[in-house]
C-alpha cells in the first residue's frame, strides 16, 4: 500500500469502518510510514478534542419519546467499548490532512 491510497483509507480505519483486509493493509503502512502515523496520530488527537470539547446536546423529550416508540422501547448499546458509534463522520474526511 502506498501513501495515496493509505491517505483515502485513513478516516475509515479511525473509525473502525473499514474491513479486516483494508484496516490490516493500512495498519502495517503505518508501522513503516512516519508521515502517515503522523496523520493517524493527528486523525486520534483531533478526535479526542472533539469528544472532549464539543457541546453535546440531549434530545427533545417529545422526540427521544418518538424514537423510543419507534424502537419499541428498545435503547442500542453504543458499537464501540469506548461509546462512541461507528457510523461514518463523512465530515471528518472534509478537513484538510497533511500530504505525505
Amino acid at each position: 500500500m502506498d501513501c495515496t491510497e493509505a491517505r483515502e483509507l485513513l478516516h475509515g480505519y479511525l473509525d473502525n469502518e473499514l474491513d479486516a483486509a483494508h484496516a490490516m493493509q493500512v495498519a502495517r503502512h503505518l508501522e513503516s510510514c512516519e508521515p502517515c502515523a503522523a496523520a493517524h496520530a493527528l486523525g486520534l488527537q483531533l478526535r479526542s478534542v472533539v469528544r472532549n470539547n464539543a457541546p453535546r446536546y440531549p434530545a427533545p423529550a417529545h422526540l427521544r419519546a418518538k424514537i423510543l416508540t419507534a424502537t419499541g422501547g428498545s435503547r442500542a448499546k453504543p458499537a464501540a467499548e469506548d461509546g462512541w458509534p461507528r457510523n461514518g463522520c463523512g465530515w471528518a474526511r472534509r478537513l484538510p490532512s497533511p500530504l505525505c
